[in-house]
């Protein structure tokens, strides 16, 4: 492309002030809008899933195979044992962090005389702080977190001390099957009430020392699953990747199953390709409104400067050259427009990053602040996209101008 059609592109620009800038400001909104709001929802979707990680699902957990099929959660076929291979060679991984033993039963709770069905996890307290560090940063509304694994202690979910109208210090019965299938009943002492966000699971929630919780299923040294917490920094899905690559791993496949969050908790992940899907949408109609002024305004250059497209062919001037033309202003007008809208995006996003956003946490514990960040490789990704738009809508407009014969041109007529 010569000098000369670059330069004589630029300068059409501004014989036309206002309508070239309000061409370049569609351009240039766009661009913005779709940068931040991009980041935006990437901060969001980041923040949900450090959540989810941080408040039980950890990077990975291990079941045994037939956890995911039983429908009873408590039986000899979903229980794991302490004589884990697999366990003990995940623990001495150089980039996990910890591991947290749980025992997942179930059964009914009564006080007074009301009754109701809950859902119950016995924990090793300080092995789940580790892997679950946002466990205990979920908002107490009174009490305290149980503290001690081997006392009948209990912190149950806002719900479902509602439901029974219990408070911290009173004395609850939960009714369980053992793991012989034979009934047990044991007094447990409500030390705290947590306030988890959801619900269903709000009215169903109760935790309670994992050795307490053997104890009174006669489940002693098993566990339901276990969760594992990896590094800062270690990329949870090349990690579980390469695991299951290793050759001892394969060995405990039979009989294992480890999975990474993204699959313990699949919302998240359909929820963010839906996101994705949804910005896909709205930056393609925004891009199209560009589209569409930029070829709106190339066909006016087209009718306003038609004589001079004659004049340039009757002075030997081939077609590709007035196509070169009006595709280069167009292009121009894309590569103006993004780089401004881009500019201004990043210095948004960049004291976005500065002072954060809030935002509601979905799992308890009051509002996050969110932190969304600039990110210059996908800004250059926009702006290329942008000026690729411009040009595609320069070339009908443009063919049409290059076509156009000289004497039909002098007549001040396009076509």
């Amino acid at each position: 492309m010569s000098l000369f059609v670059i330069n004589y592109a630029f300068r059409n620009l501004f014989r036309h002030k206002r309508r070239s800038f309000l061409t370049v400001g569609t351009v240039s909104l766009s661009t913005l809008v779709t940068i931040v709001g991009f980041q935006y929802a990437d901060a969001v979707l980041n923040v949900w899933k450090q959540g989810a990680i941080d408040h039980g699902a950890g990077h990975a957990q291990i079941h045994k195979n037939e956890y995911y099929l039983q429908p009873d959660v408590m039986s000899p076929a979903t229980l794991m044992n302490d004589k884990n291979p697999l366990l003990d060679l995940i623990s001495q991984d150089k980039e996990v962090l910890a591991t947290a033993k749980r025992l997942i039963f179930e059964g009914i709770i009564s006080f007074g005389k009301k009754t109701m069905y809950f859902q119950g996890r016995g924990i090793d307290i300080e092995r789940e702080t580790q892997v679950s560090p946002g466990l205990l940063g979920q908002e107490l509304t009174s009490g305290q977190f149980i503290e001690n694994p081997q006392a009948y202690e209990v912190t149950i979910g806002k719900g479902l001390a509602e439901a029974l109208e219990v408070k911290v210090g009173d004395e609850v019965t939960l009714m369980t099957n053992t793991l012989s299938g034979a009934v047990n009943g044991i007094d447990v002492l409500v030390t705290g009430i947590i306030d988890f966000p959801v619900p269903a699971v709000s009215k169903r929630l109760l935790y309670m020392g994992i050795q307490a919780a053997q104890k009174a299923l006669a489940a002693e040294n098993t566990y339901t699953e276990v969760a594992v917490r990896l590094k800062t920094g270690v990329d949870a899905v090349r990690w579980l990747d390469e695991l299951k690559l290793k050759d001892q791993v394969k060995e405990f496949q039979t009989l294992f199953d480890i999975r990474g969050w993204w699959e313990v908790e699949p919302m998240i992940r359909k929820v963010e390709e839906i996101w994705h899907s949804v910005m896909g949408i709205i930056i393609f109609l925004l891009f199209s409104t560009a589209g569409l002024s930029v070829l709106n305004i190339i066909y006016l250059l087209v009718a306003e400067r038609i004589i001079e497209i004659g004049t340039l062919l009757s002075l030997g001037a081939r077609s590709k050259v007035v196509l070169r033309l009006f595709s280069t202003e167009a292009m121009l007008i894309g590569v103006v427009g993004s780089l401004f809208g881009a500019f201004i995006a990043n210095g948004v996003l960049f004291a976005l990053s500065l002072i954060g956003v809030p935002f509601a946490s979905p799992f308890g514990g009051g509002n996050l602040i969110i932190f969304p960040s600039p990110n210059f490789i996908f800004s250059l990704s926009v702006v290329v996209f942008g000026v690729f738009i411009c040009f595609c809508a320069s070339i009908f407009p443009s063919i049409k101008a290059s076509k156009v014969p000289p004497i039909v041109a002098f007549r001040g007529q396009l076509t």
